[in-house]
């Protein structure tokens, strides 16, 4: 899983606070051995721009899900969501 994200964007803070930096999630993320990875876009990065192009959402935030059984069809999530949409996900 890769939370997109920038610390200019109150949407990104929103969602950390919300969804992804609680402890139901950090259970479920821990339960189902996701491996997490952040991608800063607080400074405008080209290649993380990149990225986000190519799983159609070019703004933060965005999280996407690479499920083990099929990496090339990732789960993309963007703009704000509660914690539940993104466990439905996982």
């Amino acid at each position: 899983m890769i939370d997109f994200t920038a610390d200019w964007c109150p949407n990104c803070k929103a969602n950390e606070a919300l969804s992804l930096n609680i402890t139901s999630t950090r259970e479920l993320v821990d339960e189902l051995g996701v491996v997490c990875l952040l991608a800063d876009y607080t400074h405008r990065s080209p290649a993380i721009r990149s990225v986000m192009e190519k799983l159609g959402a070019p703004a933060v935030p965005l999280t996407a899900i690479f499920p083990a059984g099929r990496p090339n069809e990732p789960i993309v999530i963007d703009g704000t969501y509660l914690s539940g949409r993104l466990h439905e996900a996982l």
